[in-house]
């Protein structure tokens, strides 16, 4: 299983509404718990963006 902070931003990649739907419940539920500067890492090489979706690090 990948770490959460990993699942947040390829959510997002995948980009699916159930993908995207998935990305923001999992930020939601596990934001206090994440490592931010490692979920804005994968976000930049996965080139994504949480900021429209609520997922601000």
């Amino acid at each position: 299983m990948s770490p959460i902070d990993l699942q947040i931003p390829y959510k997002l990649y995948l980009g699916s509404d159930r993908d995207i739907e998935d990305a923001v419940y999992l930020w939601v539920l596990l934001r206090e718990m994440l490592d931010g500067d490692l979920l804005r890492s994968f976000m930049e090489r996965l080139q994504v963006r949480g900021e429209p979706y609520g997922i601000e690090v």
